[in-house]
């Protein structure tokens, strides 16, 4: 089976390929997968870019190039600006629902009146955080 990441990326975390039993990588969701983890890529080095200009943007990336240890439903980022604290869950399109245990971190967010957000792209990430601090200007 195909490695999961580029070289370049291999050489930085570890080498991780697919094997049979490594979840969400039957054929059908591997492109899914694959484009879901690129447009969170491009989002992380949008918020990275911005801390290199001197913003103090503290954010969380639960990257999935390996098994993540945060709370089972956790969502992919946590993004703090301008005394908001956002969750923001990425999914491929509108076809791809929240797995049981992120609608259930979801409604607890809401139950707290904690941001928790679903977005389709990258764009629509820093739109979203843009629209709390005129973050990415």
């Amino acid at each position: 089976m195909p490695s999961v990441m580029n070289s370049e990326d291999r050489a930085r975390y570890g080498g991780v390929t697919a094997t049979a039993n490594t979840p969400n990588m039957g054929t059908t969701s591997r492109k899914r997968d694959a484009d879901e983890r690129r447009e969170q890529g491009d989002f992380a080095n949008r918020l990275l870019l911005q801390n290199n200009k001197g913003r103090k943007i503290p954010w969380v990336w639960h990257a999935t190039h390996k098994p993540s240890k945060a709370t089972v439903g956790c969502p992919d980022f946590y993004v703090g600006i301008n005394a908001h604290s956002m969750r923001i869950e990425f999914k491929r399109d509108n076809s791809c629902k929240l797995a049981p245990e992120q609608e259930e971190f979801r409604l607890a967010c809401e139950a707290q009146h904690v941001e928790h957000h679903v977005v389709y792209s990258a764009q629509e990430a820093i739109e979203l955080v843009q629209s709390h601090n005129n973050l990415c200007t």
